[in-house]
């Protein structure tokens, strides 16, 4: 079996594939259970991609007895990538451009990515990745709302019934969830 692993801001995301479809997915923030999880699916190689620095603890756990590769500027990849700063490209984003292009060939694809920021990829149908935006993510649109006013509170992200908010609470929350959509 093999790997593919997202090491994130908050989380940290894995798939095992075998015959070259996902076979089982893990999340979670301890590396530990992580490479428990590895090990309980026999797991010898596979690649890594990580926001953080290369010279990570969690990387090197992880690859200890494996042959895991980082996914780097260098990788071989199978689109063209017209990123102006190519070293600067977030290895999650260009990951998700190349999964996108694998899932849907010959397509035009945008990838939406709702994690710690959202990232938007676009793919032309010929493989060429033609950049994409970074936004807030939720929690980091009420953490701002919260910590760049005087009176606003701290909120955790809980679903609204509705699209207008009743309550500062909810209006904050429909807000940033709403804004990420428009």
């Amino acid at each position: 079996m093999k790997a593919a692993i997202d090491i994130g801001n908050t989380r940290i995301k894995a798939a095992v594939f075998q015959h070259g479809a996902i076979y089982e997915t893990w999340t979670g923030k301890e590396v530990n259970l992580l490479i428990e999880w590895l090990k309980n699916h026999r797991v010898e190689q596979g690649m890594i991609s990580s926001v953080r620095q290369q010279k990570n603890p969690v990387i090197s756990a992880l690859k200890e007895g494996r042959n895991f590769e980082i996914l780097g500027t260098e990788t071989p990849r199978p689109i063209v990538n017209l990123y102006q700063t190519p070293s600067t490209l977030g290895k999650d984003r260009i990951a998700a451009a190349v999964g996108a292009t694998a899932e849907f060939p010959g397509q035009h694809c945008l990838v939406i990515d709702a994690g710690t920021c959202i990232k938007y990829e676009l793919v032309h149908a010929s493989g060429i990745y033609l950049g994409g935006n970074i936004a807030p993510g939720i929690r980091m649109r009420l953490r701002a709302m919260h910590e760049f006013t005087a009176a606003l509170p701290l909120l955790e992200t809980v679903p609204e019934k509705t699209d207008v908010g009743y309550s500062t609470s909810s209006a904050m929350r429909i807000g940033a969830i709403q804004g990420t959509v428009l």
